[in-house]
């Protein structure tokens, strides 16, 4: 959290997608017997993004809110966001996507 410069409001978001981490991750092994590129995959178009956002000079909550906007597919909808901040926490979880 200090380490992304990441506020309460988003750590309040963050706790709320890694209680469903676990439903992510079974989520990924299912996906990739069926096909195996693809965690992989989302996980480098994650990245991808998050590097172009840095790159752009964003930062803390701002990039955090632009990667679920990313991870939701620009969605506006309630049940793709939360989808979308589901495999963010996920990934941050992994250490995958933010800053270690």
């Amino acid at each position: 959290m200090k380490r992304n410069s990441l506020s309460t409001a988003v750590r309040d978001h963050l706790q709320l997608a890694l209680a469903k981490a676990k439903e992510v991750s079974a989520y990924m092994q299912q996906i990739s017997r069926i096909n195996p590129d693809f965690p992989e995959k989302l996980k480098a178009g994650l990245r991808k993004e998050y590097d172009r956002l840095r790159a752009e000079g964003a930062a803390g909550d701002a990039l955090f809110e632009s990667m679920v906007m990313f991870a939701s597919g620009g969605s506006s909808t309630l049940r793709e966001q939360a989808a979308g901040l589901s495999v963010l926490g996920y990934f941050f979880e992994t250490c995958e996507v933010f800053e270690r």
